[in-house]
């Protein structure tokens, strides 16, 4: 009963992995996000206001 659930789980990896790999391999220029910094315009570092 469970073995089925295991395989399909296994493909499933298996497939995601893959599909990972691919879009690597035909879109290079794409990247990871990456979580947002604070600019010095944002915080307003100088604390005047233009």
């Amino acid at each position: 009963m469970f073995a089925g659930l295991v395989v399909i789980m296994i493909l499933g990896a298996l497939f995601t992995s893959g599909l990972q790999a691919l879009e690597r391999r035909l879109m290079p220029w794409q990247r990871e996000e990456l979580p947002a910094t604070a600019d010095v315009a944002d915080v307003g570092g100088t604390g005047t206001k233009a």
